[in-house]
């Protein structure tokens, strides 16, 4: 190894070769041996504020995408999490959803268990979640939606990952947010 390989690459090296060692790939990952060194220059993600983008996302064109992304930023879930929500995760008065399910990332999703058993919780909605599902919840009554998906767009399925990112990656450019932020 050069000295010119930064820690990160080496991390992503390492985690490559852990992802092909379990899948039997390659025998075993001889870069976990390695030592991965400190970064000499730490990178201090800039964050924004959720009510900013909450803002931000109300300003849009309503869409089911949105929605989801509205959710997103002011509840602490994955994007696979808050995409395949259901209306069966919410409590009966709506202001709580149980995670134990998250969408897979296919087309046409199904629910699947979520890799750790840490990651199953009960998330109190806030006002903002509150009013969001409520609205997911009246498009259902109103459009007479027999899915169970709360942010059906329509055909029966949750918007994909990719609808997603890209309805994002729009949205910072229509608005010059920087090209570093992403959806987490």
């Amino acid at each position: 190894w050069s000295s010119d390989v930064c820690s990160s690459d080496l991390a992503t090296l390492s985690s490559a070769l852990s992802s092909a060692a379990d899948e039997g790939l390659i025998t075993r990952n001889h870069a976990t041996r390695l030592k991965i060194a400190r970064d000499v220059r730490p990178h201090t993600p800039e964050l924004l504020d959720p009510r900013e983008v909450l803002t931000l996302l109300n300003l849009q064109s309503e869409s089911q995408t949105c929605e989801v992304l509205k959710l997103l930023a002011v509840l602490p879930l994955r994007l696979n999490e808050g995409r395949g929500l259901q209306i069966t995760d919410l409590s009966a008065d709506f202001t709580r959803v149980r995670i134990s399910e998250a969408a897979s990332r296919d087309i046409r999703p199904m629910r699947k268990a979520l890799k750790t058993v840490k990651g199953v919780r009960t998330i109190g909605l806030p006002q903002p979640a509150i009013e969001i599902v409520q609205k997911a919840l009246k498009r259902h009554a109103d459009e007479r939606l027999t899915s169970p998906w709360l942010f059906d767009r329509g055909d029966g399925q949750p918007p994909t990952v990719g609808e997603i990112q890209h309805y994002f990656a729009r949205l910072k450019k229509r608005t010059g947010l920087p090209k570093r932020f992403r959806i987490h």
